[in-house]
């Protein structure tokens, strides 16, 4: 495996092997959340009109997936692959002081704790495409869930307008 390094904020990590790299961005959707009820609105990126944590939360996990099929679809001929995954719904501290009230919820009842999966379980999801082969083990640009291609995704995921957009504002 190739040498690891962060770049481009939490969440995605570069990977360089040989000439070529990987990219792999988490998208953990909050108990499915993201994948069927995350909303992006070009023009108002920063919910300033609707901003509420699990919005913002939601937005940015529909985004990650976004970020990785774009990334795809300019790079992977250049040697470039990118895949985002699901870790699953975790059990650990993050959200238990959101200022959600369902996120604090889902984060410390010990009706629902019990239901999340263990951190050790959940960055098992990010080493597997680690270790895998872009092509055969995961094909670039697409997402996953428990190692499988994902079944059910928000609309807006599959958006390639959506995905190029704030690409084309920054790179112009």
């Amino acid at each position: 495996m190739g040498a690891w390094c962060r770049r481009d904020g939490p969440g995605t990590e570069v990977s360089t092997d040989q000439g070529k790299s990987t990219v792999i961005t988490g998208a953990s959707d909050g108990i499915g959340a993201a994948r069927l009820a995350g909303r992006i609105d070009l023009y108002d990126l920063d919910h300033d009109r609707d901003f509420s944590p699990v919005r913002a939360y939601n937005a940015a996990k529909l985004e990650n997936v976004l970020f990785t099929r774009e990334l795809h679809r300019r790079y992977h001929a250049r040697g470039v692959s990118a895949v985002a995954f699901h870790p699953g719904n975790l059990a650990t501290s993050f959200g238990t002081r959101s200022q959600s009230g369902l996120m604090r919820f889902i984060t410390t009842s010990p009706l629902i704790r019990p239901l999340l999966t263990t951190p050790e379980k959940g960055a098992g999801q990010l080493v597997w495409p680690a270790e895998g082969r872009p092509g055969v083990d995961w094909q670039s640009g697409e997402y996953y869930e428990k190692r499988k291609p994902a079944k059910r995704v928000n609309k807006q995921a599959r958006d390639a307008r959506l995905a190029r957009e704030p690409w084309e504002r920054l790179l112009g």
